[in-house]
């Protein structure tokens, strides 16, 4: 897998992936514009974003506090329990993850934090093909680091 950098993070990409140009977004100015990666052929989309956080306001590298988030973008968007949740170490913090089924999609997202940054990601897909870059998505998450 090859390792890219961008302006806050970098990530391995499955073999296959690729930065997605999308239509220009107008970003949250608190925020860095967000980056999406797939295959050209795949069945959903990858975005990672990195917000610009003061650092008191940076979330601790701790597992409870970054699931606590997971649990928290569910809840803004009316889902009280979310499909799955995992948080555990990742070699600059703490990482999690949260599985939605948002409509008729599978939503997942991640939070890293290293106690300076955090980086926030997302795949959406049809819930039908939710299967289907399971392993691709999970490496992509696993791999992303702050810089």
């Amino acid at each position: 897998m090859a390792r890219v950098a961008y302006e806050g993070f970098t990530i391995a990409l499955p073999p296959g992936w690729g930065e997605m140009v999308e239509d220009a977004t107008f970003a949250d100015t608190a925020e860095l514009p967000p980056v999406a990666f797939g295959a050209e052929d795949g069945v959903g989309t990858f975005h990672v974003m990195v917000p610009l956080l003061e650092e008191e306001d940076v979330p601790p590298p701790e597992p409870a506090a970054l699931e606590a988030l997971v649990r928290e973008w569910g809840e803004r968007r009316g889902i009280v329990t979310p499909l799955s949740t995992h948080a555990g170490p990742h070699p600059q913090g703490a990482i999690a993850e949260g599985s939605f089924r948002v409509g008729n999609e599978l939503v997942a997202v991640w939070f890293v934090s290293d106690g300076s940054s955090v980086v926030c990601a997302s795949y959406v897909c049809g819930w039908d093909d939710r299967e289907v870059e399971r392993v691709e998505r999970s490496q992509a998450a696993a791999s992303l680091r702050l810089d």
